[in-house]
């Protein structure tokens, strides 16, 4: 594991390495090593969309107090390709925590990043310091509310 300083550059090429886990190999930009408590950010979706394309402009400021971890899901980035069936992100980074010995850890999901992040605190409770999501949803998007259709959909009839 490379250590980044304060007087280090925190490059996509100074802070990028992939991790080999129980199913996957998992690309990473890794900044503040020295630090013993741990954040992962987990990116959205959209075109291009990385752990470096979503955070890069965050890690240099997190990286003086924790060790920062942006993630390029399975499917995504440099990471090892996933069907749709294989893709469960929420699996991916439990092992992705065990393949770098952490065991408890804050996790910051951006959109579909924040889905994961929803998931992975029900699913592993104990693995989470503290969630974070910006611009996510809960699950699959639906049309029907507990009270029928939605507003819009009413308009559209």
């Amino acid at each position: 594991m490379t250590a980044t300083t304060e007087t280090t550059e925190l490059t996509y090429e100074s802070t990028s390495r992939m991790v080999s886990t129980r199913r996957w190999t998992i690309h990473i930009n890794e900044a503040g090593t020295q630090h013993d408590e741990a954040i992962f950010l987990l990116h959205g979706s959209g075109p291009g969309a990385t752990g470096w394309s979503n955070f890069s402009q965050n890690i240099p400021a997190l990286a003086e107090h924790y060790r920062v971890i942006a993630v390029d899901m399975p499917g995504w980035g440099e990471s090892d390709p996933v069907t749709w069936q294989e893709r469960d992100h929420s699996t991916a980074l439990l092992d992705l925590m065990d393949a770098l010995e952490i065991e408890r850890a804050t996790i910051i999901g951006n959109s579909m990043g924040g889905g994961t992040t929803l998931r992975f605190g029900y699913e592993h409770p104990e693995r989470v310091h503290r969630l974070i999501t910006m611009g996510s949803s809960s699950g699959a998007p639906t049309l029907m509310g507990a009270a029928g259709l939605t507003e819009g959909l009413k308009v559209l009839q």
